[in-house]
Formats: structure tokens, C-alpha cells, sequence
């Protein structure tokens, strides 16, 4: 299981601290949330968006989990990057991932 490490920014939001170089694989579990709309809720699509400052590829989801990975970024800049469910055209949401970039 791999582990994350983030930082309460300034504003409150979690941040992951990310070295610039660093080629990184990153997922989100909505487990939780799907269990609230029911024992069958399920993905049936989603799609990732980031700041212009990243670069992100290698996009996969199953029926619980979506995941990235992410790429590149400006030193001592905060990117981001928007993951977007969909599981009928009933339900959608977003979570959204903050990383703070650092040269090394």
C-alpha cells in the first residue's frame, strides 16, 4: 500500500509535496462515497484534468478507484489535478489532488 505524504497549506487544503522530477502514480478511492448512493453505485466513467504546469498520463478507472500519473511542474509552484466520476447520468463528482512542487 503506498503511502502519501502532504502538508496543511496556507489556505487549509492538503497538499502533496512533489519533487519536480519525480514521475509519480496517484489514486483515489470513492469507495466511501459509492457505498452512500448504494450497494450497486459503480464508475462508469471518469476523466482527469490538471493545471498547465503538470503533465498528466496513463488515465485508468475500475468501479471504485480512478488513478493518474503526473508528471513535470514549476518549482515552488501548487498544481493540481481534477478527477471527474460519473456513474449514470444521475451522479458526478470531482475530487481534486493539490501538489506542491520542489526542485529536489
Amino acid at each position: 500500500m503506498a503511502v502519501t505524504t502532504y502538508v496543511v497549506g496556507p489556505d487549509g487544503r492538503p497538499v502533496i509535496v512533489k519533487k519536480r522530477a519525480a514521475v509519480l502514480r496517484y489514486s483515489q478511492d470513492w469507495t466511501a462515497w459509492l457505498l452512500l448512493l448504494g450497494p450497486t453505485a459503480a464508475i462508469t466513467a471518469a476523466t482527469w484534468t490538471s493545471s498547465p504546469g503538470v503533465t498528466l498520463s496513463g488515465q485508468s478507472f475500475n468501479a471504485t478507484a480512478t488513478a493518474m500519473t503526473l508528471s513535470g511542474g514549476n518549482p515552488d509552484t501548487i498544481e493540481w489535478a481534477t478527477c471527474t466520476v460519473t456513474l449514470d447520468s444521475t451522479y458526478t463528482e470531482e475530487c481534486t489532488l493539490y501538489f506542491h512542487i520542489k526542485e529536489k
